[in-house]
């Protein structure tokens, strides 16, 4: 619990409490003795996906592929980012575009979101997106900027460039 100032209240009757379970943060403002509920969302960290994957698996696979630094964003931004959109592709595009597309490492970083990407997929189930091929395709337009929306990202994922 945070004791919260409100401008004109010296009296701090005001709190936020935080509570969360494995899947849910939850935010209440309690005034005197009632919660008010102010903020509701999924987990920090699992990006939106049913199965996701960590952020400590996200370096491991760059870390497989020559890379040891983290030059733009982070992993648990990335995933922070895709929470943000609905749908399977569109999250996937926020991984596209975050790690390929901003090159968040120093190497390895159209390999990396392809991997990242191809175990959203087997862990959640997708069987109708993209080839491993067309996923490298999309991947090398977001690395050189020829897509760069998520909307866009999103609908070459799908296969509707």
């Amino acid at each position: 619990m945070w004791d919260l100032t409100v401008p004109g209240h010296n009296d701090h009757d005001f709190y936020v409490l935080a509570e969360r379970s494995s899947s849910q943060r939850t935010h209440y403002v309690v005034a005197g003795d009632t919660p008010v509920l102010v903020h509701n969302q999924t987990a920090c960290g699992l990006g939106g996906f049913k199965n996701s994957i960590t952020p400590d698996e996200i370096n491991s696979i760059n870390q497989g592929f020559g890379g040891s630094t983290l030059l733009n964003g982070s992993p648990e931004n990335m995933l922070a980012n895709a929470e943000r959109y609905d749908g399977f592709f569109n999250k996937a595009a926020v991984v596209v575009r975050d790690i390929a597309g901003s090159h968040m490492y120093d190497n390895g970083n159209k390999r990396t979101a392809q991997a990242v990407v191809e175990a959203l997929m087997q862990r959640n189930g997708v069987l109708n997106g993209p080839t491993s091929q067309e996923l490298r395709g999309v991947i090398d337009q977001v690395a050189t900027g020829q897509l760069t929306s998520i909307d866009d990202i999103a609908a070459a994922l799908r296969g509707y460039p």
